[in-house]
């Protein structure tokens, strides 16, 4: 089992409101996500498999608000960043006497 997810998120801020400094800024996030998995079935009430998978997520609009100074702007993009993550599991589901199912992973 493979997969891939493309991400592009574009933010945009325009400043009108001139008396606290431009507040106009930009901010691109383009990430490429992939994703692989194995099954494998010794038995047919019985499966054995494994991920591997990486995610990212984009700042909040909080964290979008703040900059380093304390100071509530809007325009403040330079210090932020997304959060990536990679994902492992592996586990064991299967069927019990054709009524009971289970799952379990790590």
């Amino acid at each position: 089992m493979l997969g891939l997810r493309y991400d592009m998120l574009d933010l945009d801020v325009d400043g009108r409101f001139l008396t606290n400094g431009n507040q106009t800024d930009s901010l691109d996030f383009d990430k490429l996500n992939p994703m692989a998995g194995i099954v494998h079935s010794p038995l047919r009430e019985l499966n054995l498999y494994a991920n591997y998978g990486t995610a990212f997520e984009t700042p909040s609009f909080t964290e979008l608000s703040n900059n380093s100074r304390g100071q509530e702007t809007l325009g403040g993009f330079g210090a932020v960043s997304t959060q990536q993550t990679k994902i492992y599991e592996i586990g064991v589901k299967g069927l019990v006497l054709s009524r009971l199912t289970y799952d379990l992973a790590v």
